[in-house]
Parts: structure tokens; sequence; C-alpha cells
């Protein structure tokens, strides 16, 4: 009579740990935070503190902030909910 054993192997895929990560929140209440979690997740993250009618700050991964300003009130504040973003603002980059 023969014997035999069988081996399994499992091995995870590398995108699998990708699969499972937090995704990239799209704004943050500081700075600190919302820069660290912009280099985390490689994406730019929003700073809502910085949020205002005519302005709007976004960390980026390379470690600096961006500062995107209007000549018009571009968001209102809805009932303590922030800032929603409108197109059609103009870009300065600082830093």
């Amino acid at each position: 009579m023969r014997s035999f054993a069988l081996v399994l192997a499992v091995s995870a895929s590398p995108l699998a740990p990708d699969a499972l990560a937090a995704p990239t929140p799209a704004e943050l209440p500081d700075e600190v935070s919302a820069l660290a979690a912009a280099k985390k997740h490689d994406k730019p993250v929003k700073v809502s503190a910085l949020t205002t009618e005519v302005a709007e700050t976004v960390a980026n991964p390379d470690g600096r902030m961006e500062l995107v300003q209007s000549l018009k009130p571009e968001r209102a504040k809805r009932g303590g909910n922030g800032f929603p973003s409108a197109p059609g603002s103009m870009r300065a980059r600082t830093g």
C-alpha cells in the first residue's frame, strides 16, 4: 500500500493588504493628521479647520500644504457639517 502526503500552501496575494487597508479620508480636522494621512495614503487630504467660504487648504503627500482661494464665496456652512467644495476656484501653491 502506498501512502502520500498532500501539502497545501496558502499564500496571500501582494494586493491583499491593500484590500483590507482603510480608505484615504477626504478631510481631517487639523494639519498634522491631514499631512500624516496624505503621506500614508499618497493622496491629498483637505484640512477642515482651515476651510472657509473663500479658502480651502489641502495637505499633499509630498509634505506641502496647498491653499485654494477664490474671490467670491464658494462654500456655505450647513448646520455644522462644514463647507462643501465647489468648482471654479483659483489655485495657489504655498510651500
